[in-house]
């Protein structure tokens, strides 16, 4: 019998946005490690952070945006899947609450009022994968 995925929707969306604005991301940030040594003179940081951290960091988040993003658009339709679809969403919390700690550091309150932004993905990325956790526990 096969079994219903009422969290598809949700996370053929998330997977969707998070494939655009993964790509456009990708590309800022390549842009920006291509550049750092400019950033260095131009807009020197002080403390513990660099702009090289700042790249390298965003660098693995965003590409673990895209590959998270991926495999909801190949897993939506799968209940099977649902709990290593919420694990994936909940490291993408983790990373974003990272994200928001290095922009911080850089930018100060600023990057403060990003975070209900920055969270809308990922929180509905759990939001579908618990859906369809519930869906294949019911049944």
């Amino acid at each position: 019998m096969e079994k219903t995925a009422p969290g598809k929707k949700f996370l053929k969306v998330v997977g969707t946005l998070g494939v655009i604005f993964g790509g456009i991301n990708s590309i800022v940030v390549l842009i920006g490690l291509l550049t750092v040594e400019s950033w260095n003179e131009t807009f020197p940081i002080t403390g513990w952070m660099s702009w090289e951290i700042y790249y390298l960091v965003a660098f693995v988040i965003v590409y673990y945006g895209i590959f998270a993003s991926i495999m909801a658009l190949v897993y939506c339709a799968t209940p099977k899947k649902a709990r290593f679809l919420r694990m994936l969403g909940l490291i993408s919390v983790i990373l974003v609450i990272t994200m928001v700690f290095v922009d911080y550091q850089i930018a100060g309150l600023p990057a403060i009022a990003l975070v209900p932004i920055n969270l809308t993905l990922p929180i509905l990325y759990i939001v579908g994968a618990s859906k369809n956790i519930t869906a294949f526990e019911k049944k």
